[in-house]
């Protein structure tokens, strides 16, 4: 018997995908993956005993969320570009105006590393998800002071801290900066707990403090950016 482990939604998800009206029951396939897209009576009809939550198997995962966070979580499930030549973004703003729907995704073979590279490309051949592609000049999170990093590394505690990796993606979620950590700095670097995204002066100063600092990457390298929206198509 699969073990499920069962994350419970977020209730503002949930409650989005209650109040959405219109009936979608839509169903994406390609060679590995089939995605049923259903609003949350439909989904609800062809489970009644269940409770929509969010949860996964090792070949099964449903999610309650909008379109373009569906896109974010394939693209950060797949075992694809590196964090230094692709960011992955989506306007928080818009997605507020968005209906959230209940994803039911199945993986034919999990032998095999999560690639949903060829899911997106089928949700957007449907007109069900758009991707806008641009460049823009890549930014550097470096570490110019180390002393610094290390004293406040000294006063990291359980469950208080941050990581590089997890500034940079803070930062280009929060501020859509192309930044991304230094060539060859450590990603598991820890330093004490802070969330970016507040202001960006007031994140400077606190990444100043700590030794860390954002600056234009010398190469010249840019650095491509995939917005994920919701195409006007059939849901």
């Amino acid at each position: 018997m699969k073990k499920i482990v069962l994350i419970a939604a977020m209730a503002g998800l949930v409650l989005c995908g209650c109040n959405h009206r219109k009936t979608v029951d839509e169903t994406v396939e390609t060679e590995r993956y089939t995605l049923h897209i259903q609003d949350y009576k439909s989904y609800k009809a062809d489970h009644p005993n269940l409770i929509v939550s969010n949860y996964f198997t090792s070949d099964t995962t449903v999610l309650t969320i909008t379109i373009p966070e569906l896109a974010m979580h394939l693209a950060a499930m797949t075992r694809g570009p590196h964090l230094d030549s692709v960011m992955f973004y989506v306007d928080q703003e818009k997605q507020h105006f968005l209906p959230s729907y209940v994803y039911t995704i199945v993986d034919r073979d999990t032998t095999q590393p999560k690639d949903y590279t060829p899911l997106m490309q089928a949700m957007v051949d449907g007109g069900i998800l758009k991707i806008d592609t641009t460049y823009e000049p890549r930014q550097l999170l470096v570490v110019f002071d180390t002393v610094r990093l290390d004293a406040y590394r000294k006063t990291v505690a359980d469950l208080d801290f941050t990581n590089i990796l997890s500034i940079a993606v803070q930062m280009q979620q929060s501020y859509r900066k192309p930044i991304v950590p230094e060539p060859g700095l450590a990603l598991d670097i820890m330093t004490d707990g802070h969330y970016m995204g507040d202001d960006w002066e007031k994140d400077s100063l606190w990444l100043d403090e700590r030794g860390l600092r954002v600056i234009p990457d010398p190469q010249g390298s840019l650095l491509r950016i995939l917005t994920f929206n919701r195409a006007k198509g059939s849901i």
